[in-house]
């Protein structure tokens, strides 16, 4: 017997950007780069607290304007 999956509730609870910087990588285009340092702290919450769960992997990604600009694999949990 299965029992059904369930979604984690996530939220970020804490976030901060030590770091931001903008510039131009060609003078003779309009190319950008950003450069940043940020942190998160995430919280997932588990739905059905009489079903144990384990993540092998969990990927975290994040977008802009449907583009992803950063993605990273967290830790087992």
């Amino acid at each position: 017997m299965f029992a059904a999956e369930q979604p984690l509730e996530v939220s970020i609870t804490d976030a901060c950007l030590t770091n931001f910087d903008l510039n131009k990588t060609n003078m003779r285009n309009d190319t950008l780069m950003i450069a940043y340092d940020m942190s998160l702290n995430v919280t997932l919450r588990n739905t059905q607290p009489s079903v144990g769960l384990y993540y092998d992997t969990v990927q975290a990604e994040a977008y802009y304007a449907g583009e992803l600009f950063a993605a990273m694999t967290l830790l087992p949990f």
